[in-house]
């Protein structure tokens, strides 16, 4: 796996989330973000898409964000960059070296 050229390629500052579940008073289960860890990433477009549905035409792009390794990131963690926000699909540690983490992403509407 090509990793990237330089550290100065990790250009985007990132913040990588987990959810956590929080019981009301009430007894109702909610769940709220919290900051795992934020890194400088390269983030890079890789495909779009249209889909037609009864609501009219979503659009998606999925995304490649690539960072300095991160232990313990899951796809059940989300990242933000600025007002956006990408759901993580799979996240690889590259030829398990412990020095980039490569996520394939999609941006969500929130």
């Amino acid at each position: 796996m090509k990793q990237p050229a330089a550290i100065g390629q990790l250009r985007q500052r990132v913040i990588i989330q987990k959810t956590t579940q929080t019981i009301a008073s009430d007894g109702q289960v909610t769940d709220s973000w919290s900051t795992y860890k934020t890194v400088d990433a390269e983030i890079v477009p890789l495909s779009g898409s249209e889909d037609y549905k009864a609501q009219g035409v979503t659009a998606s792009v999925a995304y490649r964000i690539t960072c300095r390794h991160v232990s313990g990131v899951t796809p059940k963690m989300r990242i933000l960059w600025g007002a956006r926000v990408f759901e993580i699909y799979a996240a690889r540690n590259i030829d398990e070296q412990n020095r980039f983490l490569v996520m394939t992403c999609e941006e969500i509407d929130v």
